[in-house]
């Protein structure tokens, strides 16, 4: 369950502290997921003229673009469709993912370089705050005993350190106790206060 407890943790910090970050990852993912699925259409132009010359078919038809040449010139060596005398022109390839294409690789470039910045040069501020997350997760299973006038702090049934004073107005409790990963937390003494053994003794015998 402490386990459990420090991963759902390390995820909530992961995105308190990193939601911009995060908001470009999950674009991204979108972005990659939907390039290439717009389906293509139809486009149709005016025709000016027509003609055969052999066996090819050139189309004069009026230009979408909007230049300074009002017409443009289609040649074919099958006839095209023509529908109300418009040429019928599919495309296959919508335009609409290259724009996601290029969202997807500016939005992976940014995270892979935030990400080799903030890893090369300790940068929190750039990067993920990895090991910031992961002391506040940690700080999560953290508890404080009071027996007689003496602090008792402990995670996972052992022992980090007893004090006669509270420990007050620190944000990374396992950073202020140099707990920094669960190795730390392993080469910790195993412990129990009194109050502890009275009730695991009393929970043996069925009386709690």
């Amino acid at each position: 369950m402490s386990y459990l407890k420090l991963i759902l943790n390390f995820i909530k910090y992961l995105v308190i502290k990193n939601p911009i970050k995060l908001l470009m990852v999950v674009a991204a993912i979108v972005t990659f997921n939907y390039a290439g699925t717009i389906p293509g259409g139809y486009e149709y132009y005016d025709i000016a003229a027509q003609a055969k010359d052999g066996n090819t078919y050139v189309y004069v038809i009026r230009s979408h673009d909007g230049g300074g040449n009002p017409y443009d010139i289609v040649s074919s060596n099958k006839p095209e469709k023509i529908q109300n005398n418009q040429l019928v022109y599919y495309y296959d390839y919508h335009d609409g993912n290259i724009f996601l294409w290029i969202i997807f690789g500016i939005l992976s470039l940014l995270i892979t370089i935030f990400t080799i910045i903030g890893l090369a040069n300790d940068d929190d501020d750039v990067g993920w705050e990895i090991e910031d997350c992961y002391t506040l997760s940690i700080s999560t299973l953290i508890y404080c005993e009071l027996e007689g006038d003496t602090y008792y702090y402990m995670i996972m049934g052992r022992l980090i350190e007893m004090r006669k004073d509270q420990i007050r107005y620190t944000s990374n409790l396992a950073r202020e106790m140099r707990i920094f990963n669960m190795s730390d937390v392993f080469r910790l003494p195993k412990f129990s206060t009194k109050t502890q053994k009275r009730n695991n003794n009393l929970d043996k015998l069925g009386i709690n």
